[in-house]
């Protein structure tokens, strides 16, 4: 018999395809998430995949953004909290934790959020202000989060691991 988790995953799993196969990738299409009650804008040209991780294990001697390893689709992933990243506390631990799969395939980052929130087409160059919509979500320039030092910490574990061999 199947618990309610495992009907909680099978949908996650069933919904966990990638962004390009739900909505055309025009660069004018953006997927919405909550981060500690803010609601940010992700352009879906910069969006590899959105989906719903299990549990994840969490590491020793890491910043607090990194939340721990999860894995999608076999891969190994380190997990980024995107509470820590807004500023706010480090989110609980969880059984679930819904991501944004951030980058390039050699280098994803798997980017926490608190909940997924829709979509909205993203405003026009000649907006007032292009960083936020009208009804105050804010838009992210994923390239300026990716360069974000804060983010380089798994690779130089990465690195430190490697010299113990």
């Amino acid at each position: 018999m199947k618990t309610d988790r495992d009907i909680l995953v099978a949908r996650a799993k069933r919904l966990a395809v990638p962004v390009g196969e739900i909505a055309a990738t025009d660069g004018r299409s953006a997927i919405v998430v909550e981060i500690d009650a803010q609601r940010f804008a992700f352009p879906l040209v910069d969006v590899r995949r959105a989906l719903v991780l299990g549990p994840l294990t969490e590491l020793p001697h890491v910043p607090p953004i990194v939340l721990g390893l999860g894995t999608a689709d076999g891969d190994v992933l380190a997990v980024f909290d995107g509470r820590v990243w807004a500023g706010g506390s480090r989110r609980p631990a969880a059984d679930l934790t819904p991501v944004l799969i951030l980058g390039t395939a050699q280098a994803p980052l798997a980017f926490a959020v608190d909940r997924f929130a829709g979509s909205l087409a993203l405003p026009g160059a000649g907006s007032a202000d292009p960083e936020i919509t009208a009804d105050g979500v804010l838009i992210v320039r994923v390239d300026a989060l990716l360069a974000d030092p804060r983010f380089s910490s798994v690779t130089s574990l990465e690195g430190t691991a490697d010299d113990h061999h």
